[in-house]
């Protein structure tokens, strides 16, 4: 099956644009920079000269590392009757 633009192999290690690093975690440009200097965010990588990119197999363990630090309790889901304003 052909893979899209957006889609992950695991084996292949690749440049992603800055376009595709914010599509993918939704963060801009300026967000990830704050990030990286802070170390909360893999460090971007020169392409040329004006031309950076960040490599897909960081950003994809960064993406994990997320998954696994969120919180998935959930009390109870929910429904009027358990909502604040529900009559006791």
């Amino acid at each position: 099956m052909r893979q899209t633009q957006h889609e992950h192999d695991e084996n292949t290690i690749r440049i992603m644009s800055d376009k595709e690093v914010e599509h993918l975690t939704s963060l801009k440009r300026n967000t990830r920079y704050s990030m990286t200097a802070r170390g909360d965010f893999p460090a971007p990588v020169w392409i040329t000269g004006r031309t950076r990119g960040y490599m897909s197999d960081e950003v994809y363990a960064w993406l994990e590392e997320r998954r696994e630090k969120r919180s998935i309790r959930q009390v109870r889901p929910w429904t009027p009757e358990n909502s604040r304003g529900a009559a006791q």
